[in-house]
């Protein structure tokens, strides 16, 4: 999303395909291009997955006024699966995910258990 405070408006600067239903989304305060999704396969399987959202190529930016095209003619983009966590009950609603503002580490909640996460390259740990 994007928003335009001249227009007051937002737009979607990009679309991207999920595979699952999603409950919370929390992006990355340091890295644009991270985002954790808490969702609901169609099988029923709950995850709770850190992705990495791919960056617009420069053909989908408008040089002559500095602009980005919208996804909404083209079709959405993948998401590449960077790691899931490994959670206490599987079958746990995660209903909140707040990354911590300054070190690379999550805070997941469902209706039990607060949990601290410690993310790696490609790996997520409990924090103890």
């Amino acid at each position: 999303m994007e928003y335009d405070e001249d227009n007051n408006n937002f737009d979607a600067a990009a679309v991207y395909s999920h595979p699952n239903q999603i409950w919370a989304m929390e992006p990355s305060p340091q890295d644009m291009g991270l985002v954790f999704t808490s969702g609901l396969a169609i099988n029923g399987f709950k995850s709770v997955v850190l992705w990495r959202m791919p960056r617009q190529s420069e053909s989908e930016i408008d040089v002559e006024n500095g602009s980005r095209n919208t996804q909404y003619d083209r079709e959405p983009l993948e998401l590449e699966k960077v790691c899931s966590l490994n959670l206490k009950e599987p079958n746990s609603f995660v209903h909140s995910i707040k990354w911590h503002p300054v070190r690379d580490s999550v805070l997941t909640a469902d209706h039990k258990h607060l949990i601290s996460w410690s993310i790696g390259e490609s790996n997520a740990q409990v924090t103890t």
